[in-house]
């Protein structure tokens, strides 16, 4: 079964590139504007890795992690912003968040760090 990410992201620019960049690595993707929709695919969908934005309207990447550690989800979380410092590093690290990736970045490097959760955590190997 091929794995599932989901990128969570109001800009939709991001969302679409980084689509792009898994379309044809056999992992499915999933998209979202925000936490709340990202919540309400988690409800429906398996997700294994997922690509938070950390500032969004409603609910926020990182409410959106604090929900899926209370709901006790096997989901390897990724946090991306423009807006790094010492707190958001804390507020990640206490989510147990895998990566936090600094924005501008690299759909290269985001890929990376994806392959790297799939392989560490769900086993998964291209």
């Amino acid at each position: 079964m091929n794995p599932t990410l989901l990128i969570t992201d109001d800009d939709a620019g991001i969302r679409n590139a980084l689509c792009e960049v898994f379309a044809a690595s056999g992992i499915r993707t999933l998209l979202a504007k925000d936490g709340q929709e990202a919540i309400d695919l988690l409800n429906v969908e398996p997700v294994h890795v997922g690509l938070f934005d950390l500032q969004m309207p409603r609910i926020s990447g990182i409410e959106t992690i604090a929900h899926i550690r209370s709901r006790g989800l096997d989901v390897s979380c990724i946090l991306m912003s423009a807006a790094l410092d010492d707190e958001v590093i804390a507020q990640a690290r206490r989510q147990e968040v895998y990566s936090v990736l600094a924005k501008p970045f690299r759909c290269s490097a985001v890929a990376r760090v994806v392959r790297e959760a799939l392989a560490q955590f769900h086993g998964w190997r291209e």
